[in-house]
């Protein structure tokens, strides 16, 4: 429905976790933060957020599953 938004965290796994070019920037919905320990992306993706960096913007590479399957 028009004027609905979800609201939603961007996040990257933190250096050490993956090689550097695996640090994409994942969209996770907000919702998913505290259920069971792990977010997931929508790229389907699963991040436990101890391993994971929450960034106030893209820096980097967006997951380009993410920005295509997350909301408007």
């Amino acid at each position: 429905m028009a004027g609905d938004s979800v609201a939603v965290l961007l996040v990257r796994l933190r250096a050490g976790v993956v090689g550097e070019t695996r640090r994409s920037v994942h969209v996770v919905p907000y919702s998913s933060l505290g259920r069971g320990g792990v977010m997931v992306a929508y790229c389907g993706l699963p991040i436990v957020p101890i391993f994971a960096e929450f960034l106030d913007g893209f820096q980097g590479m967006p997951c380009e599953l993410c920005v295509a399957n997350s909301p408007g």
